[in-house]
């Protein structure tokens, strides 16, 4: 599971007010979560330092990729009728 920051700060107060004595009941109230989730979290071990999501970077080509020669096929050729015929399109 990946923590957005906001996530991880509201976990690590989950785990604070529940040792400053607020029960996981008046936790949940606050927070407007269900007092499982919070009960999970305070039961956990603290998390160090928020979790970092897997690198992505060359995981998915471009949607477009396959259809870039056709596009610039179609590019060129619209220049050529523009200059052949006038106007533009």
């Amino acid at each position: 599971m990946i923590l957005h920051s906001e996530r991880w700060m509201d976990l690590r107060r989950f785990r604070a007010l529940h040792e400053a004595g607020l029960s996981i009941s008046a936790i949940a109230r606050e927070t407007g979560l269900n007092w499982r989730t919070v009960k999970k979290y305070v039961e956990a071990p603290p998390p160090v330092v928020p979790p970092k999501g897997p690198s992505r970077k060359g995981c998915h080509r471009q949607v477009i990729e396959p259809f870039k020669p056709v596009i610039g096929f179609v590019h060129v050729w619209r220049q050529h009728l523009c200059m052949r015929f006038g106007g533009s399109w």
